[in-house]
C-alpha cells in the first residue's frame, strides 16, 4: 500500500504534458516582436526573465507591461490573472512552486502556486520547447530562433519533488570576498535552477525576522536574562551555569525549565503578529525556526535535564519537550504555525518515547563528522546514519521531514584531494524523496576565496544537485553529459575521462571518507600521473581566452595542487614549472572571481599554500619513541614548519636553522642571534600552544631542566588545537605552525584535543649549572598525538600555566 501511495505521489510531482500536434509559432518577424509579455502583481521578475531570454533567442526586444495594460495582440500572460482562471488554473489548489503552462488561443498562460510557481512556468516552457538551459553560473544555453515549437494543445502542470531545495555555496548569499558581479550571477543561476532559499526574490514560507539557524539565544537572550536567571541556561558537568562564546554557539538553554519555553513562546508570538501585519493578504510566513546552538556536545547537565536525557537515551528528549511546549502555546493562537528544529550531535538519536507534535518540522542533520558524504547514505559506510535517519522518518508528520546534508562543508579542500560527490547526490536524493523528505539543504561551499582553488568538478555538482532536486528520477549521466559539453566544449571527452577516473577512485576507497580523515588511499603517484596528461590534452583542445579554457584550467588547480603536495611526486625543473603554473592559474582565478579585499587575502593564502606544498616535500621521520602510534593519530613537525617573531632589526623574518648531528633530523631550530640577550635576562624555559582566532592558550613552565645538555622529550600538555593554532617556545620567538591539525569536529567529543610533546636541548650556564657551552635552546621535534604516550622519562619539574580561555 505504501509503495502504491509513493508511486502516485511521484506521478503528481512529475511534469506532464498532454499529447498534441506540434505547431510552429513565430515570436518575431522583420525585427519586431509578435508577442507581448503581461504580468500580474509581484510577477515582474518572471516577466523580465522571459523578456531577457526571448530577446537573446530572437534578437528582438519584447514589450513588458502589467496585465491590466494588455493589448489586443497575443501575449505571454504571467501570474494570477483572470486569463489564467479562465484557462483552468485553480490557484486555491496549487502547491508551493507548482507550475501551470497552457496555450489558450494565441496566448500562453504561465501561472502557478505561491512563491515562484509562475516563474517556474516560464522556465518550464523555455527548457522544454526552446531548449534553454543554465548549466553553470557563467554558462547559459539559449539557442537562437524566431520560433517556438509546441504541442497544439500545450498543457504542462507539475511541481518540484522537494518543497524546499537549497545547495548552499557560500557565495550567493552575499559573501563579500567575491566580486559583486559574480555574486549576482550565482544568485541568478540558483534562481534559474529553481533553488528556494534565494535572498534576491520572494522567499518560501519561513520568517525573515530573525536568523534562521542556531538561534535560541535570539529568543531568550543571555544579555537580558543570564545575570538574574542563570537557571535558564545550560549547566556544565561541574554544576556551573554558563553561556556560549557567541550568540550562536558554545552553550544551550535549560530546556526543562518551563519559564524558558514560556519566554520563547511570548517572543515568537510577537514575531508572528508582526508577520501577519506585514502580509495582511494571507501570504504570510508559517514556519519559525528554533534550532539549538552550534559547537556543543551536550544540552544541559542540570539534574532534571540529565535524568530525562539518560532515561530517553538522547538529548533530543529535552529539545522536543521544549519545542512541543512552545508550539502548544503558539498553536492556541495560530494553529497554522509550524516550528522547525534540527537534530544533531547530542540530539541526533531518536529518544525512546518523547515525540514531536504534528506541527514540528524535524530536520535530521547528516553530520559531517559521522557521515561519508562521498558515498550514498545507503552505502555500508553510512549504515549507522541511515538507521538514525529512518528512525526519525517514522515519527515526523508527513510533509514535515527535512534534511541538512554536507558536501565539502569547509569550503575548500585541504590537503588538496581529488574527490567528488557526484555518485552520492543522485542516490541520496532518490532515497530521501522515497522516504518522505520534503525539505533538503546541503552545504557545498565554493571555497575559492581561500587561495583561488575549489573542489574539482564543483560546478558540475551544483548543476546536478539542483536539477535532481526538481526531479530525482532524471538520468544523472545524461545531465552530466549535457553539463560537460556546455562547460568544457571540445575538451568535454577528456574532462569526462578525468571525472570517471576520480569517480572510480572514490568508489574503490576502502575506508570511510568522513571529514576528519583526509587521506585517500587511491590518490597514489600513479593515479595522479594518469590524470595529468589527460588534463594537459584538455587544455590544448580549448582556445586561449575562451570560457572553455578557463573552466578546464579551473579544474586543473586542485589537480596541480595535489601533484605538488604529494611528497616526492614532482621534482626538479618539472616542479619549478608546475609551481609557477599553479601560481599563475590561481592568481587569474582570484582576479576573475574575488573582490579587492578577497583578492588580497587569497593571494597571501596562496603563497602560504605553496610554501606548505614545499614543506611537504621534506619528510620529517616519526621519532622512534612514537613509532607505534597509528598514522592517523599523530602529527610530526620539524624545522620546515617553524617561524619566529623577532623584529626585523634583530634578525627576524627568517627561520634560524642549524646543523646538529646529535639530533636524528640533523637540522634543528634555535633563536636567532638578535634574541640571544634574552638568555641572560629571562632564561626562557616555557613551551606552549596558542590560537590567534579563539585566544585559547596554554603554557607549561619548567622549574628544573635536564643537566646533560642532550635532547629530551617534554610533555607540554593537552591542547585544544584550533585553525590558527601554533606551538611556541622562547617567549613566542619560535613558532611552529600547526596548520592541518584542526578539523571540523561537531559530534566528536574533544575532537581537536591533542597531546603535545617537544624534543629540546638546553645548553649553557643559564640552564645547566657549571656549563661552559653557549646559552642555547635547540628544538628538533614537535609531536601531537591523540593518545598520551610516554616517549621518555619525566624531564625535570614543571607546572602548567593556562592563559586566556581554559582548555
Amino acid at each position: 500500500m505504501k509503495k502504491g501511495i509513493l508511486f502516485l505521489l511521484f506521478c503528481f510531482f512529475a511534469v506532464f504534458s498532454l499529447p498534441g500536434k506540434d505547431v510552429k509559432i513565430p515570436l518575431a518577424e522583420n525585427g519586431k516582436p509578435l508577442y507581448g509579455i503581461c504580468y500580474a502583481p509581484n510577477e515582474n521578475f518572471a516577466a523580465e526573465e522571459l523578456a531577457c531570454i526571448l530577446e537573446k533567442m530572437t534578437g528582438v526586444k519584447f514589450p513588458v507591461c502589467p496585465v491590466e495594460k494588455k493589448g489586443e495582440g497575443p501575449s505571454f500572460i504571467i501570474g494570477k490573472t483572470e486569463f489564467a482562471g479562465k484557462a483552468g488554473a485553480d490557484f486555491d489548489k496549487f502547491a508551493p512552486d507548482e507550475w501551470f503552462v497552457k496555450k489558450a488561443g494565441k496566448d500562453f498562460i504561465l501561472a502557478g502556486g505561491g512563491n515562484k510557481g509562475s516563474l517556474y512556468a516560464v522556465y518550464e516552457l523555455l527548457e522544454r520547447y526552446a531548449f534553454v538551459s543554465f548549466p553553470a553560473w557563467d554558462v547559459e544555453i539559449i539557442p537562437e530562433s524566431a520560433f517556438l515549437t509546441v504541442p497544439e494543445d500545450l498543457f504542462l502542470n507539475g511541481r518540484p519533488a522537494f518543497t524546499v531545495r537549497t545547495i548552499y555555496d557560500g557565495v550567493a548569499w552575499g559573501n563579500r570576498n567575491y566580486d559583486p558581479s559574480v555574486v549576482r550571477k550565482k544568485q541568478l543561476f540558483n534562481i534559474r535552477n529553481r533553488e528556494t532559499a534565494e535572498k534576491t526574490i520572494n522567499q518560501f514560507d519561513t520568517t525573515k525576522q530573525y536568523y534562521y539557524c542556531h538561534n535560541l539565544y535570539l529568543l531568550v537572550p543571555p544579555g537580558k536574562y543570564f545575570k538574574t536567571h542563570p537557571e535558564y541556561y545550560s549547566m556544565d558537568k561541574n554544576g556551573k551555569r554558563f553561556i556560549g562564546k557567541t550568540l550562536y554557539s558554545g552553550s544551550q538553554l535549560c530546556m526543562t525549565n518551563k519559564d524558558v519555553a514560556k519566554i520563547t513562546a511570548e517572543v515568537l508570538l510577537k514575531h508572528i503578529r508582526n508577520d501577519r501585519k506585514k502580509f495582511p493578504r494571507g501570504n504570510h510566513p508559517v514556519v519559525y525556526n528554533l534550532t539549538q546552538l552550534d559547537d556543543t556536545s551536550f544540552l544541559c547537565w542540570c539534574p532534571v535535564c540529565r535524568e530525562l536525557s539518560k532515561k530517553e537515551g538522547s538529548d533530543a528528549a529535552l529539545l522536543l519537550l521544549y519545542i512541543n511546549a512552545v508550539l502548544d502555546e503558539v498553536n492556541k493562537v495560530y494553529p497554522d504555525v509550524k516550528i522547525k528544529t534540527s537534530f544533531y550531535v547530542s540530539t541526533a538519536r531518536l529518544p525512546k518515547s518523547v515525540r514531536p507534535r504534528k506541527n514540528v518540522i524535524g530536520e535530521w542533520i547528516d553530520l559531517y563528522s559521522c557521515s561519508d558524504c562521498y558515498r550514498p547514505i545507503t552505502s555500508r559506510f553510512n549504515a549507522a546514519q541511515k538507521a538514525e535517519f529512518l528512525s526519525w522518518a517514522k515519527v515526523i508528520a508527513p510533509g514535515n521531514l527535512a534534511i541538512w546534508d554536507y558536501h565539502n562543508m569547509s569550503g575548500t579542500v585541504k590537503p588538496p584531494r581529488l574527490e567528488t560527490v557526484i555518485d552520492a547526490i543522485p542516490a541520496d536524493l532518490r532515497f530521501y524523496h522515497e522516504h518522505g523528505v520534503s525539505r533538503y539543504f546541503t552545504e557545498m561551499e565554493d571555497g575559492a576565496h581561500f587561495y583561488g582553488a575549489s573542489q574539482i568538478f564543483l560546478d558540475l555538482q551544483y548543476f546536478l544537485g539542483r536539477r535532481l532536486l526538481i526531479d530525482p528520477s532524471q538520468d544523472e549521466n545524461k545531465l552530466i553529459a549535457r553539463f560537460m559539453k556546455s562547460h568544457y566544449g571540445p575538451a568535454a571527452e577528456k574532462m569526462t575521462e578525468i571525472l570517471d577516473i576520480i569517480r572510480e577512485g572514490v568508489k574503490s576507497e576502502p575506508n570511510a571518507m568522513v571529514n576528519q580523515i583526509t587521506v585517500r588511499s587511491y590518490q597514489t603517484d600513479a593515479f595522479i600521473r594518469k590524470l595529468l596528461p589527460l588534463w594537459e590534452e584538455a587544455v590544448k583542445e580549448t582556445a586561449p581566452g575562451s570560457s572553455f579554457r578557463r573552466h578546464v584550467e579551473q579544474e586543473g588547480l586542485i589537480l596541480l595542487a595535489a601533484s605538488l603536495r604529494q611528497t616526492g611526486l614532482v621534482k626538479g625543473e618539472e616542479r619549478t614549472k608546475m609551481v609557477e603554473r599553479f601560481r599563475t592559474l590561481a592568481r587569474e582565478r582570484i582576479q576573475y572571481y574575488l573582490s579587492p579585499a578577497g583578492r588580497e587575502n587569497a593571494l597571501k593564502n596562496l603563497e602560504k599554500e605553496i610554501r606548505g606544498y614545499e614543506n611537504a616535500q621534506i619528510v620529517i621521520p616519526v621519532p622512534e619513541a612514537f613509532k607505534k602510534v597509528p598514522s592517523d593519530r599523530i602529527h610530526v613537525f620539524g624545522y620546515p614548519h617553524f617561524r619566529h617573531m623577532v623584529p626585523r632589526s634583530k634578525g627576524g623574518n627568517q627561520v634560524h636553522v642549524v646543523e646538529d648531528l646529535s639530533s636524528p633530523i640533523r637540522k634543528v631550530v634555535t633563536p636567532p642571534e638578535g634574541a640571544w640577550s634574552f638568555y641572560e635576562k629571562f632564561a626562557p624555559h616555557s613551551f606552549g600552544v596558542y590560537d590567534y582566532g579563539t585566544k585559547k592558550a596554554m603554557e607549561r613552565k619548567w622549574e628544573a631542566l635536564p643537566q646533560d645538555e642532550k635532547y629530551h622529550w617534554f610533555y607540554v600538555g593537552r591542547a585544544d588545537v584550533q585553525p590558527a593554532s601554533f606551538f611556541w617556545a622562547f617567549r613566542w620567538y619560535l613558532q611552529a605552525d600547526l596548520t592541518g591539525v584542526w578539523q571540523l569536529s561537531d559530534g566528536i567529543e574533544d575532537g581537536n584535543k591533542w597531546h603535545v610533546y617537544v624534543s629540546a636541548k638546553h645548553t649553557g650556564p643559564v640552564y645547566v649549572k657549571g656549563s661552559s657551552s653557549p646559552n642555547r635552546l635547540y628544538i628538533d621535534y614537535v609531536v601531537l598525538t591523540r593518545d598520551k604516550v610516554s616517549p621518555g622519562k619525566n624531564e625535570g619539574k614543571s607546572k602548567v600555566k593556562k592563559l586566556g580561555t581554559n582548555i
